[in-house]
């Protein structure tokens, strides 16, 4: 299995950047997941699954999986002079993948039980 960043086109050339500890299995998942309301799922809707490229765009480590795709979604935005609407993601920073680290993963479960801050924090 690849870990890495990996990219999605649609037929009207709009790329979608993503990241994945296990890009080959994360592509097959797309194919059953159309409830979001994102921009990738609505162009999966219109041009069909089987119509979007997919590549491999790069290989890393875990730890560099964030900084990276950073880096692509700003290569792709320079692409279209900033345009958002000519890419397929919403935001620079993803919030919800990713590896976390254990004070990030301490204080997301501390949030989730209504406490402000991990002990000794």
């Amino acid at each position: 299995m690849s870990i890495g960043i990996y990219k999605i086109a649609n037929p009207k050339g709009k790329i979608y950047i993503g990241q994945s500890i296990q890009i080959e299995i994360r592509w097959d998942k797309y194919k059953y997941i159309f409830r979001k309301k994102t921009k990738l799922y609505l162009s999966f809707q219109k041009y069909g699954f089987e119509n979007h490229q997919f590549e491999i765009i790069e290989e890393c480590s875990i730890e560099q999986l964030n900084e990276r795709e950073i880096f692509w979604k700003k290569y792709y935005l320079e692409q279209v002079r900033g345009n958002w609407k000519q890419v397929l993601f919403h935001e620079l920073y993803d919030t919800g993948g990713g590896p976390k680290s254990e004070l990030t993963k301490q204080k997301l479960s501390m949030k989730s039980k209504g406490k402000n801050k991990p002990e000794g924090f």
